[in-house]
């Protein structure tokens, strides 16, 4: 990357400096990796999946991502303090777990930001997951399974979900025929900062996909093992599971000491 004005230059380090490293990290750790976010839905399911894997898996810490949009807070996970925005990677995938609230009047300020530092640290690949609040009895002839099935859209046309190895893929925009973007009467407008992040992102250049599910209540931890699944499934990040999604939940809350601190507050649907 060439960059010749002084306040386009500036504004470039400002992006970088927004990722924080632990002591003995290099800075550009982040540089052609795949990055995984949060999508701070309303449940906050896929921080329930990133707890999941960075419990089970090879995944470290290596920063937090600095930011004075993100109301600040300090939280104790399985005795590991924990701030409100963190990175963690194993190999070449890294995962950006929003926790904290967006500060009031921040929202758009937060948005253009993010989109900002995702295309200053030129990620490989960017996946925003999340499950949705959203529901609606669909059209019998769509047979849609929200029990496996895997919702996906990309703001820019691209291969990243045809090539990989999910089944049970739905495209959003085909189902919503080509107003999913566009109509507030989708799951799009229950999926968090999805819907912004995504525009903005348009507006850089810059390509977001996003896979999520359709939530049932009660039915949190399921919906975060099945995430983590995702996950697992395109980046590879040595996830074994073994029996159903129901008895792996119910073998993880068996131990409550080893359970993901933010696991304990929820319980499994019938």
């Amino acid at each position: 990357m060439c960059i010749r004005d002084r306040s386009t230059w500036g504004q470039f380090i400002k992006q970088l400096k927004m990722f924080k490293p632990q002591l003995g990290v290099q800075l550009d750790v982040l540089k052609g990796a795949n990055l995984v976010v949060s999508s701070m839905s309303r449940r906050h399911t896929e921080n329930l999946a990133f707890d999941y894997l960075t419990s089970v898996s090879n995944f470290q810490k290596i920063g937090y991502y600095f930011t004075n949009c993100l109301e600040h807070v300090v939280l104790n996970l399985n005795g590991r303090v924990a701030l409100g925005a963190e990175f963690f990677k194993q190999d070449n995938t890294v995962i950006l777990i929003l926790r904290s609230d967006i500060q009031h009047g921040k929202r758009k300020t937060f948005m253009n930001e993010l989109v900002k530092f995702i295309k200053a640290n030129s990620f490989l690949s960017v996946l925003l997951i999340g499950s949705s609040t959203w529901y609606q009895n669909f059209d019998s002839t769509k047979k849609i399974d929200i029990s496996r099935d895997v919702f996906y859209f990309s703001n820019t046309q691209n291969d990243f979900f045809k090539n990989s190895s999910l089944t049970n893929l739905v495209n959003s925009d085909e189902l919503f025929e080509g107003k999913f973007t566009e109509s507030k009467d989708t799951p799009l407008n229950h999926l968090g900062i999805a819907r912004e992040l995504m525009k903005y992102a348009t507006q850089e250049g810059v390509t977001i996909n996003l896979a999520f599910l359709l939530g049932v209540p009660g039915g949190e931890l399921l919906e975060a093992l099945f995430l983590s699944e995702i996950v697992n499934q395109l980046y590879k990040v040595g996830l074994t599971l073994t029996g159903d999604r129901r008895e792996t939940v119910n073998r993880v809350m068996q131990d409550i000491k080893k359970a993901p601190t933010s696991w304990l507050h929820y319980g499994v649907s019938s």
